[in-house]
């Protein structure tokens, strides 16, 4: 019979340092601190009526995660992704937890489930409750690239209420130039009274204008302006958009103009601007709000 004699090893005893502790900063107001100018934005802000309206776009990369953050008072109860052979998911909270508000999608090599069908943008279906009981359902359209992100691709999107969203454009367009004296026009702005316009301001534009009736949500205007919106999405610069959805330039200036309004009224704030020719707009007049900084 075999006996079995445990091997203990000749280890160098090694003492244990002292634990490190870590140097406390004092803490500095954030009003002193330096403007971060061109930093990049680590999510896209999306109001919730938007959100809910439309499909939101979510860029997928190669070893990064991306993130759907609803930072509203509702929690997630459902989710469905579409096609499970490239993308994986994670809650930061079981769902039967009623705590679920934030969604990590990763990319992953894909693999072969038999009877699985792909597709090149698989959606992804969310469903929340608030503490009012009202359940809403959001779609978000899951677009994988082998390339790395550029400087201005964020981690993903926030679903917040419209102020917040409203009020978050407006210090990443000061951060970026748009509201201290930068008139450059470009393929990816349009000039209008309160100055350049671009997408962002069309997507804020046609939301208010069908919040406050502007235009009813079956004017194919809205058809129209969508379009732009996807094209925009899929790398076409705004003028060419523009004019591949055949939207009247006039309505795209007026509702870039409108964008920019709310981003200083109240949403159920002022009338619309007229939509005139882009060559008639008179310069800004001094009831309008004084925009620099």
């Amino acid at each position: 019979m075999l006996s079995f004699v445990p091997f203990v090893a000749a280890i160098p005893i090694i003492s244990t340092p002292a634990p490190a502790i870590a140097q406390v900063l004092p803490s500095v107001d954030s009003e002193f601190l330096p403007p971060l100018r061109h930093a990049q934005q680590s999510v896209a802000f999306v109001s919730q009526e938007r959100a809910y309206r439309y499909a939101t776009p979510i860029r997928l990369y190669p070893g990064r995660s991306e993130m759907i953050d609803f930072r509203t008072d509702e929690v997630i109860t459902y989710i469905q992704l579409s096609d499970l052979s490239g993308i994986v998911y994670q809650t930061n909270a079981p769902l039967e937890s009623g705590q679920a508000k934030l969604i990590a999608l990763r990319r992953i090599e894909e693999l072969d489930f038999p009877g699985q069908t792909e597709s090149p943008v698989p959606n992804l279906l969310v469903t929340t409750i608030d503490p009012q009981g009202e359940q809403r359902t959001y779609t978000f359209n899951l677009i994988s690239h082998n390339r790395q992100p550029q400087a201005d691709d964020t981690n993903g999107v926030a679903i917040v209420t419209a102020a917040e969203a409203q009020t978050e454009r407006l210090n990443m367009r000061r951060n970026e130039g748009h509201l201290t004296g930068e008139t450059t026009l470009t393929v990816d702005t349009l000039q209008t009274a309160l100055g350049l316009a671009d997408i962002d301001d069309l997507v804020v534009g046609l939301d208010t204008a069908i919040a406050l009736g502007y235009t009813p949500a079956n004017d194919p205007v809205v058809a129209q302006t969508q379009t732009v919106i996807d094209l925009v999405e899929a790398g076409t610069p705004l003028r060419q958009a523009i004019q591949d959805a055949g939207l009247p330039i006039e309505v795209a200036i007026a509702l870039g103009e409108i964008g920019l309004r709310s981003a200083f009224f109240p949403i159920d704030g002022p009338e619309p601007p007229a939509e005139v020719p882009a060559e008639d707009i008179e310069p800004r007049s001094e009831e309008e709000p004084d925009v620099a900084p």
